[in-house]
């Protein structure tokens, strides 16, 4: 082997390892104190393959839990720079999608924690759905808990 197939070997190999990477980076599914309501932070970099492994993840979850009626999907730790893996128009059709299917499915969907310039990038890609959104988590537990949702 020339040392030119020695790096290809090793550029190889360190790609395997960034695969095997992303392929285990999971977002958490948490149960909230209010009933029926489930929490999903996104944390990291986002991506087209990722998106995919993220949504994939809530559906199986979903299925498995059928009591599910309300989930709160947290952008707070998404800023601009981990959405420049993505064009616009990628990120604002994965949420459009994501946010139909739960609609289909009867999940009312919540979003918190958009930072300014992640919503900047969804309207400029010409993202026109109407979501419920909130500035924090908190803000969208108390209104929950205002409409007497999740409290049994």
């Amino acid at each position: 082997m020339d040392e030119k197939d020695l790096l290809i070997a090793e550029l190889e190999n360190k790609l395997k390892y960034m695969e095997e990477i992303i392929r285990t980076m999971d977002v958490p599914i948490i149960e909230s104190v209010l009933t029926r309501t489930i929490l999903m932070p996104i944390t990291g970099h986002l991506f087209p393959t990722r998106i995919e492994m993220i949504d994939q993840h809530l559906y199986k979850y979903l299925d498995e839990h059928r009591l599910v009626q309300i989930i709160i999907i947290d952008f707070t730790a998404i800023s601009q720079r981990y959405i420049a893996l993505i064009d616009g128009d990628t990120l604002s059709a994965a949420l459009a999608n994501l946010n139909q299917t739960l609609q289909v499915i009867g999940i009312r969907t919540i979003y918190t924690g958009f930072q300014p310039e992640v919503a900047y990038t969804f309207i400029n890609s010409g993202f026109s759905q109407k979501l419920e959104t909130y500035p924090t988590y908190r803000n969208a537990v108390l209104k929950l808990v205002a409409e007497g949702q999740g409290i049994e």
